[in-house]
């Protein structure tokens, strides 16, 4: 691994542009992208990250809230792309279907919303904290309105989602790339309930709906039945999206362990979350595309 950098980024690999035989690190702000395969990808996917990063002042402050992270390539079956909490690092395989034959705008889009994961991984963290506490099970089926604790825990988490690809269309429109294929979520529904609805979908290669890793989350996270104690409901409002004013909505603003979309660095967590485009806490593990 080369000690000299070039200028392409804040700091690069002295591989010959062109090279893919070479290792390439280069360094962008705090996100350190690493590869021994496939380096002219990475290179790329870098460059545009660091272009989005100059262009996008939602961005900028994403990276900052995220703190310092990795960005390697891998192969593991499944799992084309996804955040890892446990060690700080998104990994991507460059040979999946779905990333070998995507351009390297869309790659770097991809890249960006893990970046977005990552900064919400202290919000994950709190809801797992809550769940794990039994403070789902403990508010009662109203104020869940009639979701059970492991349906409204999953809820909680496919609302993270939603709000960063809200997000994510934020920072397209910043940097001037809303028609660009790197706007991956450029179709995506505008309202949660919608967007609800869709994640319990089955997805492309036999993958089961998205919303089932989050129910399989719940039940790590609670796997014996939850004594009930005095005062572990919480009473701070969690963010809600503008656009559901639903009734269920109104019962997440009331019943949330504290929520809110990032505007803090995130905190390294120790354990790992199975299913979405990320893996964070003890709670969290990855998630995918």
């Amino acid at each position: 691994m080369s000690d000299e950098y070039d200028t392409d980024l804040a700091f690069g690999s002295s591989s010959p542009s062109g090279s893919d035989d070479a290792p390439f690190r280069g360094l962008v702000g705090d996100i350190l992208f690493e590869t021994d395969w496939h380096p002219e990808k990475m290179r790329k996917i870098a460059q545009g990250i660091a272009g989005l990063r100059a262009a996008s002042p939602e961005f900028a402050a994403a990276c900052e809230e995220a703190g310092p992270l990795a960005v390697h390539f891998h192969i593991q079956a499944g799992d084309p792309l996804y955040w890892d909490g446990t060690n700080g690092t998104v990994y991507m395989n460059p040979e999946a279907r779905q990333n070998r034959d995507a351009s390297n705008s869309r790659l770097t889009g991809g890249v960006a919303f893990e970046i977005l994961n990552a900064a919400s991984e202290s919000r994950r963290l709190e809801w797992e904290n809550f769940a794990a506490s039994g403070g789902i099970e403990q508010m009662s089926a109203e104020e869940r309105q009639g979701l059970t604790p492991t349906k409204f825990f999953a809820y909680q988490m496919e609302r993270i989602e939603f709000d960063n690809t809200a997000r994510h269309r934020k920072i397209m429109s910043e940097a001037d790339f809303k028609r660009s294929s790197a706007n991956i979520y450029a179709d995506a529904p505008r309202d949660f309930r919608t967007f609800w609805e869709l994640q319990h979908q089955p997805r492309a290669r036999g993958l089961q709906p998205h919303v089932t890793q989050y129910e399989f989350r719940y039940a790590t996270l609670c796997p014996q039945p939850i004594v009930p104690q005095a005062g572990l409901v919480p009473t701070a409002a969690a963010q809600t999206s503008a656009a559901d004013n639903s009734p269920l909505a109104q019962a997440v603003q009331d019943h949330s362990p504290g929520g809110g979309s990032g505007g803090r660095r995130r905190e390294r967590t120790s354990s790992r979350r199975d299913g979405g485009h990320s893996r964070g806490s003890q709670a969290t593990q990855r998630r995918r595309h």
